[in-house]
């Protein structure tokens, strides 16, 4: 059972990674506009971060330095 509970573990620390310190520092100036024709939103987001769409059009994922929003 240890054995387990170390795999779990070891596996779950390894997919996890801390934010960019420099998150807190986007100055939003310039922003950008994501249409979801699929569910039918527009919303706004600051320039400095990445649009990251599905390959199905269904969900987007923002990223600031590859790190997801």
């Amino acid at each position: 059972m240890k054995n387990r509970a170390g795999l779990f573990f070891l596996f779950f620390t390894a997919c996890v990674s801390d934010a960019p310190e420099e998150f807190a520092s986007i100055k939003a100036e310039t922003w950008n506009s994501f249409t979801n024709e699929i569910a039918g939103y527009t919303l706004s987001y600051p320039n400095e971060l990445e649009e990251d769409k599905s390959r199905d059009g269904k969900d987007a994922l923002f990223r600031y330095n590859g790190y997801p929003i």
